[in-house]
């Protein structure tokens, strides 16, 4: 076993780990929950993976059009007790989020949290100690067969030329404000400016610019000065179902990410990079892009 972090010393309130459980974990109710609303906002269960270096999570949506890394590393828990070689769970994540939430977020990162993990048979303890109140939740519930459970992605190797980094929370602002009933999002560049449009139809792209806008239903949001090129320098572009930018700008809301890196290439999917770096938070969305076809469907 190696551990990482030292727990912290606490009242005799405050959750124990267990000496036999095989990854035991101190943290807290909001960077823990933040973290949760990634692979919640795609997919029900997912294969938690525990190593010496954190938590691992890779997950796909059953649509297959949109794709998750993210880790937690060590050091980013209070403590952190785990094996050199990997620990896989199947995380019910319903179960997992419901009990967790028992933890508020106030205060020095929120109620204390601890979780262990057990082994043959499989299983999780997780206790929630609302120290103000002397109160201790414990939960345990046994996992799923990981070998049940959807194997992990393979992420993509993408050549994604532009990029741009605005504030997660500016970005969050401009996808409500072109998500009103319109189906699709546009990405795209003009020099130093990042360009998010959105319009009703996807079969063709839609300059934001373009006089049609108002006979297409086309709105848009430009951000200046947070976009560049890795490429050639011509400006690229792609079209993405708004519902699933929006289920994931949400997700970075929530996960209160700290950084935000965009990439994206001519009809390629886009990568959304970000990090809560107090947290030891690193995380990765993938969205496929809507294709253009000869009969203008998808």
């Amino acid at each position: 076993m190696s551990q990482a972090v030292e727990p912290d010393d606490r009242d005799d309130i405050e959750p124990a780990t267990d000496d036999d459980a095989a990854v035991s974990i101190l943290t807290n109710g909001d960077p823990l929950r933040s973290w949760v609303e990634l692979p919640d906002s795609l997919v029900d269960e997912c294969r938690l993976r525990i190593d010496d270096d954190g938590l691992h999570v890779a997950a796909v949506d059953p649509a297959n059009v949109a794709m998750l890394e993210t880790t937690f590393r060590a050091e980013g828990f209070r403590g952190f007790d785990a094996p050199d070689s990997e620990v896989a769970f199947g995380l019910n994540l319903d179960r997992f989020t419901s009990v967790i939430s028992w933890a508020r977020k106030r205060g020095e990162d929120g109620d204390p949290i601890s979780i262990d993990l057990f082994e043959n048979p499989a299983r999780m303890r997780v206790s929630v100690t609302r120290t103000d109140q002397r109160m201790k939740r414990v939960s345990e519930w046994f996992g799923i067969d990981p070998d049940h459970i959807r194997q992990d992605p393979n992420p993509p190797d993408l050549d994604l030329p532009d990029r741009a980094d605005p504030n997660p929370s500016n970005l969050v602002d401009a996808v409500e404000a072109v998500d009103d009933h319109r189906d699709y999002a546009y990405i795209t560049r003009d020099s130093d400016t990042f360009v998010l449009a959105s319009q009703e139809s996807g079969n063709t792209q839609i300059d934001p610019d373009d006089d049609t806008d108002a006979e297409t239903g086309a709105g848009a949001v430009y951000m200046p000065e947070t976009a560049w090129s890795e490429g050639d320098g011509e400006a690229t572009s792609s079209l993405f179902s708004l519902d699933y930018l929006d289920d994931m700008v949400a997700a970075i809301k929530k996960s209160k990410a700290d950084r935000l890196t965009v990439h994206w290439g001519d009809q390629f999917p886009v990568e959304l990079n970000f990090s809560h770096e107090d947290w030891g938070i690193t995380s990765t969305f993938v969205l496929a892009p809507r294709f253009e076809s000869d009969g203008g469907g998808a």
